[in-house]
């Protein structure tokens, strides 16, 4: 059993011991690390004013997904890299990304900004070239804006193109990262208690899991925290015991095999939708 979660943040190695096991990954950011980029909007994973980039490990590289971090636990980052907006400009340079919604005009208000830069950031790493506006519109779907209306923002997305985003220091950085978070990774099961004896436990294995809902039966198992987020950010509750999912590699698993395809409880939507809508297309 460890006792820390261990995860990067941009390129700096952090080792948690001691957190509340439902601390956000927004409050841990502007509250622990005092990076005040990340802003909070609806609170509930809506508005995608705090979106942040979780980077993981996966066949040998990094895997960038952007997620909300008003609703997800700090706990949830083991084994990952943490990127915010506050990241991505280097030695007073910013990103492409930013710099095209600047050209764009893309931002008003600013409130929202943060999050649609980080949304188009994840993007780039995903698409190699200029996606269809149609994707882009995908990409750009779990993020509200109330002042400028979206097409300057499809235009920076489509701009940022133009000077290839990827050529970027976190594209240089691909092996050193891969191997310093190979040595923050093991196979031991998480296990942190706050000051107020409230624990959470990120276990690495079906059988480890097994034992922790056995000794803890009044644990909260969250995988997403698509809902279990709003019960402490909206209803305010205080849980005890918290079992994270993500690390348990038996619920993860998509297999295809030559009558059936089989999909982990712990499968998200959208790696499960890549191979579902290759033998039905509609589904897409």
């Amino acid at each position: 059993m460890r006792g820390e979660i261990r995860f990067l943040l941009d390129d700096a190695p952090r080792r948690l011991s001691q957190v509340d096991p439902t601390m956000t990954v927004l409050d841990y950011l502007r509250q622990v690390e005092h990076l005040t980029g990340t802003k909070e909007g609806c609170n509930e994973g809506d508005c995608g004013a705090c979106t942040v980039v979780v980077a993981r490990p996966r066949d040998g590289r990094l895997h960038y997904q952007a997620v909300n971090a008003c609703i997800q636990f700090v706990g949830t980052l083991d084994g990952c890299q943490l990127i915010s907006v506050d990241h991505l400009a280097r030695d007073g340079r910013l990103h492409p990304v930013q710099q095209a919604m600047v050209d764009c005009h893309g931002s008003q208000c600013g409130f929202c900004t943060p999050g649609f830069v980080m949304s188009l950031f994840a993007m780039t790493r995903d698409h190699a070239a200029l996606p269809e506006e149609s994707a882009i519109d995908d990409v750009l779907a779990g993020n509200l804006c109330r002042c400028t209306g979206y097409a300057p923002i499809v235009r920076a997305a489509q701009k940022a193109y133009d000077d290839n985003p990827r050529n970027d220091r976190f594209a240089a950085q691909e092996a050193g990262t891969l191997a310093a978070l190979a040595e923050l990774c093991d196979n031991e099961t998480v296990e942190v208690v706050d000051a107020a004896r409230r624990r959470f436990f990120a276990p690495s294995s079906l059988e480890d899991l097994a034992a922790l809902c056995l000794q803890h039966p009044e644990a909260t198992l969250s995988a997403g925290s698509t809902d279990v987020g709003l019960w402490v950010t909206k209803a305010l509750r205080r849980l005890p015991t918290v079992i994270y999912l993500g690390r348990v590699a038996e619920l993860q698993r998509l297999e295809e095999t030559e009558d059936s395809i089989k999909i982990g409880a712990g499968v998200t939507y959208s790696d499960a939708m890549a191979l579902l809508t290759r033998h039905y297309p509609d589904m897409g």
